[in-house]
């Protein structure tokens, strides 16, 4: 079975901004099918951006914000 943990919650919400590379992405599919626990990882990833995540760190990634120079 697929471990879970190969896939970093970047990674997710890359995947779910459709901006993960394209084999990644593949591999990541073919997980999604094996794994109950990587689909809740990536459903709760999900939740937490519909439900408007304000935290620094979740507005960064969602915004690709770069560092003031």
């Amino acid at each position: 079975m697929p471990d879970p943990q190969t896939f970093t919650d970047e990674e997710l919400l890359a995947y779910m901004d459709e901006r993960l590379p394209t084999v990644r992405a593949a591999e990541l599919e073919r997980q999604l099918r094996d794994s109950d626990v990587l689909r809740d990882r990536l459903t709760l990833l999900l939740q937490s951006v519909e439900r408007g995540d304000l935290t620094l760190g979740a507005m960064w990634r969602r915004g690709r914000w770069s560092c003031p120079q």
